[in-house]
């Protein structure tokens, strides 16, 4: 995942020198041969693919804000590797290149890991056996994590216009659009989530009522049910907001907790295209909370856990960040040309049975 828009990897061979293509959403799956080169190197205990993929032959050109960036397998597990391209205002050359490392390992024993950034293959190799970085192929990341989100939950959602909100759906249903963003600091999480379905006809604007329920947060592998204003919808004029209660039902302790003044559901105009492709003016609800981690018993603001928010009744799959950390920091400069380097480092034969049968 780069930004909102998702790649899938394969590999032209299961092992020595390969070459990568890609199939983009944004390419309506179509593929894009050549788009990078990798080594997938095997022994007795680990298999090693170090590669590099080209942004410019993905057709991506130098970002002029951050942009995420995760790697994921879900053969590997259930989390994501992730990052950040930032553009560099202090780099003046035409081109520039973007490292990061990803690393997942199962050994029977640890050893020290390094902090440096020369070698990947080697700090991959170096990591300790706690060091998980796995994926679900099903989540889509927002790592927004900071200190300072500046996030008010008062119903004016504009201090949401510089957060990496993702493109929701049903599986199957791609008219009916939510965006979405999951963030965390070290005092909340907090969740943003718009009913902007594409299609409209007439007075019919597709799915944009509020959801009150079915909201599932997962903080570090903790289950919290989330419900808004006693599992009921709101009825609001368009340019009207409402404070709505929260409800958080501890799946693991069984507590059960309500809260109000941190959430709030408005309903927005929105400019959407019928089957002719001509303008029709909808409405849909916008709904954005902060869940306190005093009030998740069973969880704490650990640094670097991952979170996840699941609703069934509006997208298939999870929203996912990760706790009071920004994780590694990728510099992009304001060059066209940039390469992303990763390696990944696959479990011994034992263990990796049961995680990865096949690379492509």
């Amino acid at each position: 995942m780069i930004g909102t828009q998702g790649y899938t990897l394969s590999f032209s061979a299961a092992s020595g020198s390969t070459t990568i293509s890609a199939i983009g959403s944004g390419t309506n799956w179509q593929t894009i041969n050549n788009v990078g080169t990798a080594t997938i190197i095997s022994n007795s205990t680990v298999r090693t693919i170090d590669g590099q993929l080209s942004l410019k032959a993905l057709n991506i050109q130098t970002p002029a804000v951050t942009q995420d960036l995760n790697f994921s397998d879900s053969g590997l597990g259930s989390e994501a590797a992730s990052g950040k391209i930032v553009p560099d205002s202090t780099q003046s050359s035409s081109s520039s290149t973007a490292t990061t490392s990803s690393t997942t390992t199962s050994s029977s024993t640890d050893s020290s890991s390094t902090s440096s950034s020369e070698n990947a293959a080697s700090q991959a190799l170096a990591g300790s056996s706690d060091d998980q970085a796995s994926s679900d192929s099903t989540q889509a990341t927002n790592n927004n994590t900071s200190e300072n989100l500046g996030i008010k939950i008062d119903g004016d959602f504009s201090d949401w216009a510089d957060k990496t909100l993702s493109d929701m759906y049903i599986s199957g249903d791609q008219d009916n659009l939510k965006k979405a963003a999951l963030l965390a600091d070290n005092k909340n999480v907090y969740f943003y989530v718009a009913m902007m379905p594409k299609l409209g006809n007439g007075s019919t604007s597709g799915y944009a009522t509020f959801q009150a329920s079915g909201y599932q947060l997962n903080v570090g592998g903790i289950i919290y049910d989330i419900s808004f204003n006693n599992n009921s919808t709101v009825t609001l004029d368009v340019g009207q907001k409402q404070a709505v209660s929260v409800n958080v039902y501890n799946e693991k302790t069984g507590a059960d907790s309500t809260f109000d003044d941190d959430a709030y559901v408005a309903n927005q105009e929105l400019t959407q295209k019928n089957g002719q492709g001509e303008s029709v003016q909808g409405n849909g609800y916008v709904l954005e909370c902060a869940i306190p981690f005093s009030v998740l018993g069973s969880s704490s603001d650990t640094s670097g856990q991952t979170i996840t928010l699941a609703n069934s009744n509006l997208w298939t799959g999870k929203l996912q960040t990760t706790g009071g950390s920004t994780g590694p920091v990728l510099l992009a400069g304001t060059g066209f040309i940039i390469a992303l380097f990763f390696v990944i480092v696959l479990p011994n034969k034992k263990r990796r049975k049961n995680m990865l049968k096949e690379i492509k």
